[in-house]
Protein backbone atom coordinates (compact mmCIF):
# COMPACT_ATOMS: atom_id res chain seq x y z
CA UNK A 1 0.00 0.00 0.00
CA UNK A 2 1.37 3.35 -1.09
CA UNK A 3 0.45 6.16 1.49
CA UNK A 4 -0.82 9.64 -0.32
CA UNK A 5 1.16 12.60 1.85
CA UNK A 6 -0.48 16.30 1.37
CA UNK A 7 1.27 19.02 1.73
CA UNK A 8 0.42 22.63 3.44
CA UNK A 9 1.90 25.82 1.77
CA UNK A 10 4.56 27.47 2.75
CA UNK A 11 6.79 30.61 1.23
CA UNK A 12 9.83 31.43 -0.98
CA UNK A 13 10.98 33.52 -3.94
CA UNK A 14 10.83 31.00 -6.47
CA UNK A 15 8.73 33.24 -8.61
CA UNK A 16 7.01 36.65 -7.36
CA UNK A 17 3.10 35.95 -8.24
CA UNK A 18 0.16 38.48 -7.92
CA UNK A 19 -1.65 35.83 -5.25
CA UNK A 20 -0.70 33.37 -3.43
CA UNK A 21 -3.19 31.23 -5.89
CA UNK A 22 -0.10 30.30 -7.25
CA UNK A 23 1.54 28.37 -4.32
CA UNK A 24 2.64 25.12 -4.68
CA UNK A 25 1.86 22.20 -2.49
CA UNK A 26 3.03 18.49 -2.36
CA UNK A 27 2.01 14.78 -2.24
CA UNK A 28 4.67 12.11 -2.24
CA UNK A 29 4.09 8.15 -1.68
CA UNK A 30 6.50 5.55 -1.42
CA UNK A 31 6.52 1.99 -3.67
CA UNK A 32 6.37 -1.24 -1.70
CA UNK A 33 8.80 -3.65 -2.56
CA UNK A 34 7.54 -7.46 -2.21
CA UNK A 35 7.97 -9.75 0.30
CA UNK A 36 10.72 -7.52 2.35
CA UNK A 37 9.84 -4.67 4.97
CA UNK A 38 11.31 -1.65 4.36
CA UNK A 39 12.97 1.19 6.18
CA UNK A 40 9.87 3.86 5.83
CA UNK A 41 7.00 1.48 7.13
CA UNK A 42 4.23 1.77 9.91
CA UNK A 43 2.36 -1.46 11.24
CA UNK A 44 2.79 -4.59 11.42
CA UNK A 45 2.56 -5.54 7.24
CA UNK A 46 5.84 -5.40 4.86
CA UNK A 47 4.09 -3.25 2.34
CA UNK A 48 2.26 -0.27 4.21
CA UNK A 49 5.11 2.40 3.91
CA UNK A 50 5.00 6.15 4.28
CA UNK A 51 6.98 8.97 5.41
CA UNK A 52 7.86 9.65 8.99
CA UNK A 53 7.22 12.78 10.75
CA UNK A 54 10.32 14.89 10.35
CA UNK A 55 11.36 13.04 7.19
CA UNK A 56 13.10 15.65 4.91
CA UNK A 57 13.07 15.93 1.02
CA UNK A 58 14.43 17.80 -1.28
CA UNK A 59 13.21 18.70 -4.51
CA UNK A 60 15.14 20.13 -7.68
CA UNK A 61 12.42 22.33 -10.32
CA UNK A 62 14.07 22.74 -13.63
CA UNK A 63 17.23 21.84 -11.78
CA UNK A 64 17.51 24.76 -9.66
CA UNK A 65 18.35 25.00 -6.11
CA UNK A 66 16.75 22.21 -4.42
CA UNK A 67 13.72 23.16 -2.02
CA UNK A 68 13.73 21.51 1.66
CA UNK A 69 10.28 19.98 2.89
CA UNK A 70 9.52 18.46 5.84
CA UNK A 71 6.31 16.03 6.53
CA UNK A 72 4.07 17.13 9.85
CA UNK A 73 1.11 16.75 10.99
CA UNK A 74 -0.09 18.95 8.59
CA UNK A 75 1.35 17.19 5.68
CA UNK A 76 4.65 18.38 3.81
CA UNK A 77 5.33 22.27 4.61
CA UNK A 78 8.39 24.43 2.59
CA UNK A 79 10.30 27.17 4.90
CA UNK A 80 8.00 29.84 3.16
CA UNK A 81 5.37 29.73 0.74
CA UNK A 82 6.68 28.04 -2.93
CA UNK A 83 5.14 29.67 -5.91
CA UNK A 84 5.23 28.27 -9.03
CA UNK A 85 7.13 29.97 -12.09
CA UNK A 86 4.02 30.00 -14.14
CA UNK A 87 0.63 28.52 -14.53
CA UNK A 88 0.94 27.22 -17.72
CA UNK A 89 3.96 25.38 -19.44
CA UNK A 90 5.64 22.23 -17.44
CA UNK A 91 8.17 21.79 -15.41
CA UNK A 92 10.33 18.76 -14.39
CA UNK A 93 10.17 17.73 -10.63
CA UNK A 94 13.18 15.94 -9.22
CA UNK A 95 13.20 14.60 -5.33
CA UNK A 96 15.34 13.09 -3.48
CA UNK A 97 15.05 11.58 0.74
CA UNK A 98 16.96 12.36 2.68
CA UNK A 99 17.82 16.44 2.03
CA UNK A 100 21.21 17.09 1.89
CA UNK A 101 22.72 20.41 2.21
CA UNK A 102 24.53 21.27 -1.16
CA UNK A 103 22.75 18.92 -3.23
CA UNK A 104 22.76 19.63 -6.65
CA UNK A 105 20.97 17.35 -10.08
CA UNK A 106 24.15 15.77 -10.67
CA UNK A 107 25.11 15.15 -7.38
CA UNK A 108 23.42 14.69 -4.53
CA UNK A 109 24.89 13.39 -1.23
CA UNK A 110 23.80 9.77 -0.12
CA UNK A 111 23.55 8.66 3.66
CA UNK A 112 26.43 6.82 5.22
CA UNK A 113 26.23 3.27 5.32
CA UNK A 114 28.32 2.98 7.81
CA UNK A 115 26.31 2.89 10.82
CA UNK A 116 24.09 0.45 10.77
CA UNK A 117 23.37 -2.25 13.82
CA UNK A 118 20.94 -4.29 11.74
CA UNK A 119 17.86 -3.31 13.06
CA UNK A 120 14.98 -1.82 11.11
CA UNK A 121 14.88 1.31 13.04
CA UNK A 122 18.76 2.08 12.14
CA UNK A 123 17.80 2.45 8.52
CA UNK A 124 15.83 5.19 8.62
CA UNK A 125 19.50 6.89 8.75
CA UNK A 126 20.54 5.19 5.91
CA UNK A 127 18.05 4.65 2.96
CA UNK A 128 17.71 7.06 -0.10
CA UNK A 129 14.83 7.37 -2.15
CA UNK A 130 14.64 9.36 -5.83
CA UNK A 131 11.57 10.42 -7.56
CA UNK A 132 10.74 12.69 -10.53
CA UNK A 133 7.68 13.55 -12.58
CA UNK A 134 6.96 16.22 -15.14
CA UNK A 135 3.77 18.35 -15.15
CA UNK A 136 1.67 21.90 -15.03
CA UNK A 137 -0.03 23.22 -12.73
CA UNK A 138 -3.47 22.15 -13.09
CA UNK A 139 -6.26 22.93 -11.11
CA UNK A 140 -4.62 23.03 -7.94
CA UNK A 141 -1.22 23.12 -7.95
CA UNK A 142 -0.23 19.97 -6.40
CA UNK A 143 2.98 18.22 -7.33
CA UNK A 144 2.26 14.56 -7.42
CA UNK A 145 5.17 12.40 -6.52
CA UNK A 146 2.09 9.70 -6.49
CA UNK A 147 1.26 6.73 -9.24
CA UNK A 148 3.36 4.49 -11.62
CA UNK A 149 6.54 5.55 -12.53
CA UNK A 150 6.22 8.89 -10.11
CA UNK A 151 6.35 7.56 -6.55
CA UNK A 152 9.16 7.04 -4.80
CA UNK A 153 11.41 4.12 -5.04
CA UNK A 154 14.93 2.67 -3.20
CA UNK A 155 17.89 3.14 -4.85
CA UNK A 156 19.78 1.27 -2.67
CA UNK A 157 19.97 -2.41 -1.76
CA UNK A 158 18.05 -4.01 0.87
CA UNK A 159 19.52 -7.24 2.77
CA UNK A 160 17.57 -9.13 4.63
CA UNK A 161 19.99 -12.13 6.12
CA UNK A 162 18.07 -14.45 8.81
CA UNK A 163 20.49 -16.94 10.68
CA UNK A 164 18.39 -19.97 11.83
CA UNK A 165 17.82 -20.98 15.74
CA UNK A 166 18.08 -24.23 15.10
CA UNK A 167 20.87 -27.36 15.78
CA UNK A 168 24.27 -25.71 16.74
CA UNK A 169 23.32 -22.30 17.09
CA UNK A 170 20.11 -23.02 19.55
CA UNK A 171 22.23 -21.69 22.56
CA UNK A 172 24.43 -19.51 20.96
CA UNK A 173 25.29 -15.80 21.31
CA UNK A 174 25.84 -13.81 17.95
CA UNK A 175 28.71 -11.51 18.58
CA UNK A 176 28.95 -10.28 15.06
CA UNK A 177 27.87 -10.16 11.57
CA UNK A 178 29.91 -9.26 9.07
CA UNK A 179 28.81 -8.62 5.01
CA UNK A 180 31.75 -7.52 2.43
CA UNK A 181 31.49 -7.08 -0.84
CA UNK A 182 33.36 -4.22 -3.56
CA UNK A 183 32.39 -0.43 -2.03
CA UNK A 184 29.13 -2.04 -0.37
CA UNK A 185 29.55 0.68 1.87
CA UNK A 186 31.38 3.42 0.26
CA UNK A 187 30.55 7.43 0.42
CA UNK A 188 28.21 7.95 -2.67
CA UNK A 189 26.16 10.26 -4.61
CA UNK A 190 23.17 10.14 -7.00
CA UNK A 191 22.71 11.72 -10.49
CA UNK A 192 19.08 12.46 -11.92
CA UNK A 193 20.86 13.25 -15.21
CA UNK A 194 22.33 10.23 -15.55
CA UNK A 195 19.94 8.39 -13.51
CA UNK A 196 23.03 6.25 -11.33
CA UNK A 197 25.43 5.82 -8.52
CA UNK A 198 29.09 6.77 -8.66
CA UNK A 199 31.79 6.89 -5.60
CA UNK A 200 32.34 9.94 -3.90
CA UNK A 201 35.78 11.29 -3.71
CA UNK A 202 36.03 10.22 0.03
CA UNK A 203 37.53 6.54 -1.13
CA UNK A 204 36.08 3.05 -0.82
CA UNK A 205 34.92 0.85 1.55
CA UNK A 206 34.20 -2.67 1.55
CA UNK A 207 33.48 -4.26 4.53
CA UNK A 208 30.61 -3.76 7.30
CA UNK A 209 30.50 -5.12 10.94
CA UNK A 210 28.12 -4.49 13.12
CA UNK A 211 28.51 -6.08 16.92
CA UNK A 212 25.04 -7.97 18.11
CA UNK A 213 25.99 -9.60 21.41
CA UNK A 214 22.77 -11.36 20.05
CA UNK A 215 21.59 -14.68 22.02
CA UNK A 216 19.71 -17.00 19.69
CA UNK A 217 17.07 -18.62 22.31
CA UNK A 218 16.57 -21.38 19.71
CA UNK A 219 14.32 -19.30 17.82
CA UNK A 220 15.52 -17.37 14.25
CA UNK A 221 17.46 -14.13 14.43
CA UNK A 222 16.57 -11.47 11.10
CA UNK A 223 18.87 -8.65 10.58
CA UNK A 224 18.76 -5.80 7.93
CA UNK A 225 21.15 -3.88 5.86
CA UNK A 226 21.55 -1.06 3.23
CA UNK A 227 24.39 -1.64 1.05
CA UNK A 228 25.42 0.52 -2.45
CA UNK A 229 23.91 -2.06 -5.06
CA UNK A 230 26.22 -4.92 -5.74
CA UNK A 231 25.80 -8.32 -6.72
CA UNK A 232 28.97 -9.23 -5.42
CA UNK A 233 28.40 -9.27 -1.59
CA UNK A 234 29.41 -12.40 0.97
Amino acid sequence: ISMALMASCQESELTNPQSNDWAMSVVASISPVSNVAQSRYAGSEPNLVEFAENDQIGIFVDGGEPLQWTYGSSGWAADGIVYWPDKTDEHLFQAFYPYADGATVDNVPMPDLKNQDGTMASLSNCDFLKATTTQSYGTDGVVEFKGDGKNFVHVSSLLKLTIKGDEDLQSSTLDKVSVSGKDIVAPSVYSFAADEVTLSSDGSSDLLEVALNHEMNGTDATFYFILNEKSDVT
